[in-house]
C-alpha cells in the first residue's frame, strides 16, 4: 500500500463539460421551460441555448457547430424553447439571423414536445423542415428616418424586410447575437439584444498584450482573447454593462425590451421603466445603421469593436465629431432620447430621464476621450468587507506562498505548508510518521496483501466439495468436513519458525433470494495466517461473524462442480501485526486494524477459450483502516480507505490458469504515474512498463497474451429480418411495437462479443426510419439510444433517409469506421476485409494489434493523519484524498488533494461531496485528464489559503484553448485574472497592478 502517501504529490483529475440537448427527466429531473425575444422583432431567427463545458466554452460538436436544441422565432421576434432539468450551469444564448433558407432537424423527443417553426407549424422529433431567410420589422419611426434594406433602400415604421434583401460589401451576411445567463429557471423571460451580445462577448473575453512591455507592475494590453465563460464571468460582464447603460434592476438579458410595435407599456411601475430603458438602447441599433448606411451585422460590429477595444467600457464622448470613428456612449444615449422624444408613454419618458441626467450631469459631461468610469465603476465595499487594496495584498502574498508550497512538494519537504513560519514541528512529524509508514508497507503490506487469497482458496475448495472435493487444492489434506455439524476446518501448522501458519473454519448456509441462487460461507472462529514478518487475524465475535458469499448460475448438485458468477467477502474486523526482527515471538508497536471490509470478485471465461476454467477479478472493494504505531494515549496513527470500482472486471480474462483469485497487490510504480501525467516522461511516448505498475492485477495485460496474438481468429457478418429470432435480451431492449415496422438487424460476429444495427420505422405509414447501436459482451446486450438514419455519420453524414442494415455497415466500412473489434481480454483486432464489400456469411480473418487492460472506473483513497505535538497533543488533521478513474494507459483523470487543519468531520465515514475539494487551513488540488487519439491533456490547480483561492488550468493542446488561464479569488469574488501574455505568464489584479508569475 505503499503508494498512499505519494500519489498525492504527483497527480489530478481532468473535469468534463456536458451537453444540454433536452431528454426527458434526466436523472428524474423535469425539463425547463423558457421563452424570450430577439431584437430587431425579427421572424425566424433561430435560437440555441448552449451549455458550457469544463473548458468554459460554450459546447459545439467535432464541426464547430454549437450543440443544442434549435427554436424559432415568430413574427413577432418571440420564442419558447426547453433546456434540460438536470444541466444547472451557464448557458450562453446564441441568435442565429441567417440570409439564407437552412434546413434543420427536430431533436425534441416526442414525449417531450415538438419543434415549432416561425409560422406556427410543429415538427416532430426527426422530422426535417426548413427556416426561411430572417424577416425584420422595422421599428424606427419614419420622422427618425425608418431603417435601412441590405441594399440602402428606406424601410418605413413597421414595414417587413428579409437580412438578404440587396448585398452592400457582403455586409449582410448572417450573424449571431449572444446572451449569456448563469442558470436558466423554469418560466423564464429572457433577451437577445445587442446590449446582450456585449456583454456576452465580454465575459468570454481577457485582454492581453504582447507579452513585451512588461514589468512587475503593468503590462500594456491591447489585444482581446478568447477566455472562458464561467458563472463569475458572466455575472462579472454583465454587472458591467449594466451599469454600464444605467439598468438598474435584473440583468438586461433577464430583462423585457420595449419595442415601438407593442404598443404602450401596460402600467407604470419600475420594472416597465427598466423595460424602456433596455428597448430605447436596443432601438439605437437600426438608427446607428440607417444613419451609417450600412448593414445591422456591421453596425453590431462597430459596436462590439469598440466596446472591447476600451476592455469592456466606451468613450464618453467621441473628440472627432466623426460617428465613423468610434462608437461612444454620449452618442448612444442621444439616439436613445431621440426615439423617446416621438412616444408619449410615461415609462418611456422616466427611462429617457435617466439618460438625460447622465449626459447633462457634471460628472459625465466634463469627459471627452476619458474612458467612462462615472457608472458603476468602483467595486462594493460591503461591512466588514475587506477592501480592494486589502484583498489584492492577500492575493499577492498567496501567489508567494504557492510558490514555496510547490517547490516542497516536488521534495517532499512540507515546512512551508504545514508549519508556522519558524517551527517544524509538524513537518518533522510528518516526516517521522512517513518513515514508520515505510517501516509498515515494509513488514507488513505483503501480509495484509496475501491475506485474502488462503481465505477464498480454502473457501472455495469447501464448496466444490458437494461431489468430489478439488484434488488441486494445496492445503487439501489439511482441511477436516463435520458431517454432522457441516463445518470445514483447515488448520495447517509445519512447526516452529516454518510459515506460513493457516487456521480457519465456518459451515454455509443457503442464502438464496429472488431470482439469484446463493450460499454464504461463514466463519465460527478467529481465522489467522501467520509468515515470518506478522500475524493476520480475522476476528469472530458474538456481534458480528466474517463471511464469504457466492452466486451460481444453477442450484448445487452433487454430481458437477458448482458455477460461481460472484463472490462476495465481508470481513469485519482484521488485525495485522508486525514481528520484531530477529527475535522471536514478539511484535512491535506497530499494527493494522480493518474494519468492515468489503471485495466483490466476479468470475469470467476467455473469450478465445471458452473452455478455461473461470478467472475471478476484483469488481468492487471498499477497505478502510488504521495503521497505528505506539500505545496507549501516546499512539499515533494514520486512517485511511481505499474505494475501487472496476471498468471491465466482468468480461477480463487475465489467462493465469493456475491463480484463479487474484493478489490484492497495492504496489503502484510513482514513475509511471509521472509519465502518465507526462511530467517526467522515460520515452517520446510517456510509455508504462506494466511488469512495475501494477493494482491488484489492474493495468496489466492477460498474460498470455503473446498465445492470443497468434491465435486464427475470424468475424462473421449476419443479417436477421425476422423480429421473434432476435435474442431476448436484445428484443427486450429494443422493445418495438406491433404497429412499428422492423427492418432487420446487421451484426458483426466474433469470440465473445458482437456490434449491431437495428433499424426500423416507426409506423408503416412513417417516412422516418430509426437506427441503433447495439453491442454484446459476455452474453450481455446494451444499446444506445436511438437516433435518426439520417442522422448517421461517420466523418460527414449518413444522410439517406431510409436505408438497410447492409448499406449502414457498407457506409461505416467505407468510411473506415469498423476497421476493428474488442475481444475482451485479448485486445483489440483488425478486420481484414481485403477488397471486398461486406458479405453475409463471409468470415474476415481478425489480426491482433494491441492488449487491453483491467481498467479501473473509480478510485477513491482517503488518508487523515493523527500526529502528536512534542507535548503529546493532538495536531492538527491532515487530510488527503485521492479521486479518479484509470480505464487504460492512454485514459486517465486523476485528483488529489493534500488539506492541512481539515475543517470537516477528520473521520473516514460520512465524507460529502463538498468534502471532495476539502476545506481546511490550507488546501492544495491537483488534477489531472489524459485521453488517447486526438484528445488533449489536461492540467488543473486550486490552491486556498483562507479566504483567498487560486485556480488554473492548463491544456496540451485543445481546439478552443492553447494557454493556461486562472483566477485568484477572495471569498469567491475576482480578484485577479492569470493568462499568458506573450513568453510570460501575467497575473493582473483588479485594482490595476501586475505581478509576473
Amino acid at each position: 500500500m505503499k503508494f498512499l502517501m505519494s500519489i498525492p504529490l504527483l497527480l489530478g483529475m481532468g473535469l468534463t463539460g456536458c451537453d444540454n440537448t433536452v431528454l426527458n427527466g434526466v436523472g428524474g429531473i423535469p425539463n425547463i421551460s423558457f421563452s424570450g425575444s430577439v431584437a430587431g422583432h425579427a421572424k425566424n431567427v433561430q435560437i440555441q441555448a448552449v451549455g458550457i463545458d469544463s473548458n468554459g466554452q460554450p459546447n459545439r460538436d467535432s464541426e464547430g457547430k454549437f450543440l443544442g436544441n434549435i427554436y424559432v422565432t415568430d413574427s413577432d421576434g418571440h420564442f419558447e424553447g426547453l433546456v434540460q432539468g438536470a444541466y444547472t450551469s451557464a448557458y450562453l444564448l446564441v441568435a442565429t439571423y441567417t440570409d439564407v433558407s437552412t434546413q434543420v432537424t427536430c431533436e425534441i423527443p416526442s414525449n417531450v414536445g415538438s419543434c415549432i417553426d416561425g409560422d406556427g407549424k410543429t415538427y416532430t422529433f426527426g422530422q426535417t423542415f426548413t427556416v426561411p431567410v430572417t424577416q425584420l420589422r422595422c421599428d424606427i419611426a419614419d420622422s427618425l428616418g425608418g431603417c435601412r434594406g441590405g441594399a440602402g433602400e428606406a424601410i418605413a415604421f413597421n414595414e417587413t424586410y428579409e437580412l438578404s434583401d440587396g448585398i452592400l460589401d457582403n455586409a449582410t451576411d448572417g450573424f449571431e447575437m449572444w446572451g449569456a445567463v448563469n442558470q436558466i429557471e423554469n418560466n423564464d423571460v429572457l433577451s437577445i439584444t445587442p446590449v446582450t451580445h456585449l456583454a456576452a462577448k465580454l465575459a468570454l473575453s481577457e485582454f492581453v498584450s504582447d507579452g513585451i512591455d512588461c514589468d512587475d507592475t503593468s503590462c500594456d494590453t491591447n489585444t482581446s482573447i478568447n477566455g472562458m465563460l464561467t458563472a463569475q464571468s458572466i455575472h462579472e460582464a454583465n454587472s458591467r454593462v449594466q451599469n454600464l447603460f444605467s439598468l438598474s434592476t435584473a440583468f438586461h438579458v433577464q430583462t423585457s425590451f420595449w419595442t415601438p410595435l407593442s404598443g404602450e407599456s401596460s402600467a407604470d411601475s419600475i420594472q416597465q421603466v427598466e423595460h424602456a430603458k433596455h428597448g430605447l438602447l436596443v432601438a439605437t441599433w437600426p438608427i446607428f445603421s440607417q444613419q451609417r448606411d450600412e448593414s445591422l451585422k456591421t453596425t453590431l460590429n462597430w459596436w462590439l469593436e469598440s466596446f472591447l477595444s476600451h476592455s469592456g467600457q466606451l468613450i464618453s464622448a467621441d473628440p472627432s465629431g466623426d460617428a465613423t470613428k468610434e462608437f461612444d456612449l454620449e452618442s448612444l444615449f442621444a439616439a436613445a432620447l431621440s426615439v423617446s422624444a416621438v412616444e408619449t408613454d410615461a415609462n418611456i419618458l422616466n427611462a429617457s430621464k435617466a439618460f438625460d441626467s447622465i449626459l447633462n450631469g457634471a460628472a459625465c459631461s466634463a469627459l471627452l476621450a476619458n474612458i467612462t468610469t462615472c457608472i458603476g465603476s468602483d467595486y462594493p465595499v460591503l461591512e466588514g468587507e475587506e477592501l480592494l487594496d486589502e484583498k489584492v495584498a492577500l492575493a499577492r502574498d498567496l501567489v508567494a506562498k504557492v510558490q514555496l508550497w510547490v517547490a516542497d512538494l516536488e521534495d517532499k519537504n512540507y515546512t512551508s505548508f504545514f508549519d508556522e513560519t519558524g517551527s517544524t514541528v509538524m513537518t518533522d512529524e510528518f516526516h517521522l510518521m512517513s518513515e514508520k509508514l515505510a517501516l509498515f508497507q515494509l513488514q507488513l503490506a505483503p501480509d495484509v496483501q496475501g491475506l485474502f487469497r488462503p481465505i477464498s482458496e480454502f473457501v472455495y475448495y469447501a464448496l466444490t466439495c458437494t461431489a468430489t472435493c478439488d484434488e488441486t487444492y494445496e492445503y487439501k489434506d489439511n482441511v477436516v468436513f463435520d458431517a454432522d455439524t457441516g463445518v470445514f476446518t483447515l488448520n495447517y501448522d509445519q512447526g516452529e519458525n516454518l510459515y506460513p501458519k493457516l487456521s480457519m473454519s465456518g459451515s454455509f448456509h443457503d442464502s438464496s433470494s429472488a431470482g439469484v441462487i446463493a450460499t454464504t460461507f461463514t466463519f465460527n472462529e478467529t481465522l489467522k495466517v501467520e509468515t515470518a514478518l506478522g500475524l493476520s487475524q480475522v476476528i469472530v465475535s458474538s456481534s458480528s461473524a466474517p463471511n464469504i458469499l457466492f452466486a451460481v448460475s444453477a442450484a448445487l448438485t452433487a454430481d458437477g462442480k458448482p458455477d460461481v458468477n460472484t463472490i462476495d467477502l465481508s470481513l469485519p474486523e482484521i488485525t495485522v501485526q508486525a514481528k520484531k526482527v530477529g527475535v522471536e515471538g514478539e511484535y512491535q508497536d506497530l499494527v493494522y486494524v480493518g474494519e468492515n471490509i468489503k471485495l466483490t470478485m466476479v468470475g469470467v471465461n476467455d473469450a478465445l477459450y471458452p473452455d478455461k476454467p473461470k478467472h475471478f477479478n476484483i469488481f468492487e472493494m471498499d477497505i478502510p483502516g488504521k495503521i497505528q504505531y505506539g500505545i496507549g494515549d501516546s499512539a499515533e496513527s494514520i486512517e485511511f480507505a481505499i474505494t475501487l470500482i472496476s471498468k471491465n472486471a466482468f468480461s477480463f480474462y487475465t489467462g493465469a490458469d493456475d491463480e484463479i483469485f487474484p493478489d490484492l497487490d497495492f504496489t503502484l510504480d510513482v514513475e509511471a504515474f509521472k509519465q502518465f501525467s507526462q511530467f517526467n516522461p522515460l520515452s517520446e511516448t510517456g510509455s508504462v512498463d506494466y511488469a512495475t505498475s501494477q493494482l491488484a492485477g489492474f493495468l496489466e495485460p492477460s498474460s498470455d497474451i503473446e498465445v492470443k496474438k497468434a491465435i486464427p481468429v475470424a468475424l462473421n457478418y449476419i443479417e436477421i429480418f425476422n423480429y421473434a429470432a432476435l435474442e431476448e435480451g436484445l428484443k427486450t431492449i429494443l422493445d418495438l411495437e406491433g404497429s412499428q415496422q422492423f427492418d432487420g438487424v446487421g451484426a458483426l460476429e466474433y469470440p465473445g462479443g458482437m456490434t449491431a444495427w437495428a433499424i426500423w420505422n416507426e409506423s408503416s405509414s412513417s417516412a422516418v426510419q430509426m437506427a441503433r447501436q447495439c453491442l454484446k459482451v459476455s452474453g450481455k446486450w446494451g444499446c444506445f439510444d436511438p437516433q435518426v438514419v439520417s442522422s448517421l455519420g461517420c466523418g460527414d453524414t449518413f444522410g439517406k433517409t431510409q436505408s438497410t442494415v447492409r448499406s449502414i455497415f457498407e457506409y461505416f466500412q467505407e468510411k473506415e469506421c469498423i476497421q476493428n473489434v474488442t475481444i475482451d481480454g485479448a485486445g483489440i483486432y483488425n478486420i481484414d476485409y481485403g477488397s471486398t464489400i461486406i458479405v453475409p456469411g463471409v468470415p474476415y480473418d481478425l489480426t491482433f494489434e494491441k492488449p487491453i487492460t483491467l481498467g479501473i472506473d473509480n478510485l477513491n483513497v482517503r488518508v487523515f493523519s493523527r500526529f502528536k505535538d512534542d507535548d503529546e497533543n493532538d495536531r492538527p488533521v491532515a487530510f488527503i484524498n485521492v479521486l479518479g478513474k484509470i480505464l487504460d494507459e492512454e485514459n486517465i483523470s486523476l485528483s488529489v488533494s493534500l488539506t492541512h487543519n481539515y475543517l470537516g468531520n477528520a473521520n473516514l465515514t460520512g465524507l460529502s461531496f463538498t468534502d471532495l475539494a476539502p476545506v481546511g487551513e490550507h488546501t492544495l488540488w491537483f488534477t489531472m485528464g489524459q485521453q488517447g487519439g486526438d484528445s488533449s491533456d489536461e492540467l488543473t490547480y486550486y490552491v486556498q489559503d483562507g479566504n483567498i483561492t487560486l485556480a488554473m488550468k492548463a491544456f496540451d493542446k485543445t481546439f478552443d484553448n492553447e494557454e493556461p488561464i486562472g483566477f485568484i479569488r477572495y471569498a469567491g469574488s475576482l480578484v485577479a485574472t492569470i493568462s499568458r501574455e506573450g513568453g510570460v505568464y501575467v497575473i493582473r489584479y483588479a485594482n490595476d497592478t501586475w505581478q509576473l508569475l
